[in-house]
């Protein structure tokens, strides 16, 4: 519907505004078409919109969600020469491509990255992260994933239901209740869903 609407109004010459554009951009990444997301990006700046934060981010999600992690870089780098500065949406979205790429060694280095940028990565960022480990095999998943949880605990960043569901699967019942002794966090109330 957003893509017939702004095609018309394009037709018409009726000028469309970012946020048009960033409705379809975002469309594109939900339904895993990047290319097309990335044309209608670039459809954007021939017409002399300036993308905003919200479209990069958008474009990001796009290709982390095919594990494009060259292509949301870029998209990363190119927000930057915009002189827009990356937000903790566009990192997670990157550590999200990575994860998608079953790459633990650039998820590891993106949330330094962010870090250092004075970004704190919050529980989706984490759970992005994690995802990477299930993608993984023993023993490497379990040592990934017991180093980012020191990593959010040691950022006072307590893991929620859905991320000690995720610590779980990865670590079982054993590790996971040993770190839980050793690191003093607590347990989540109530279900994972």
């Amino acid at each position: 519907h957003v893509r017939a609407l702004l095609e018309r109004m394009e037709r018409a010459s009726i000028p469309s505004d970012v946020r048009s554009y960033n409705t379809m951009i975002a469309a594109c990444a939900k339904s895993g078409d990047a290319m097309l997301a990335a044309a209608w990006f670039r459809r954007m700046e021939l017409l002399d919109l300036s993308p905003s934060l919200t479209s990069y981010n958008s474009l990001i999600d796009a290709f982390a969600r095919c594990g494009s992690i060259q292509e949301a870089a870029e998209v990363l780098r190119q927000m930057e020469s915009a002189l827009l500065q990356p937000d903790v949406i566009s990192y997670s979205g990157l550590i999200t491509a990575c994860s998608h790429a079953a790459k633990i060694s650039q998820v590891m280095a993106w949330l330094e990255k962010m870090e250092n940028a004075a970004l704190q990565p919050n529980v989706i960022t984490y759970g992005s992260a994690l995802d990477c480990c299930l993608r993984l095999e023993a023993p490497v998943a379990g040592d990934a994933a017991e180093s980012l949880l020191r990593r959010m605990l040691s950022s006072k960043l307590q893991p929620d239901r859905m991320l000690e569901s995720k610590l779980l699967r990865i670590l079982g019942s054993d590790r996971l209740e040993s770190l839980r002794e050793e690191l003093g966090f607590r347990a989540q109330a109530g279900k994972a869903k």
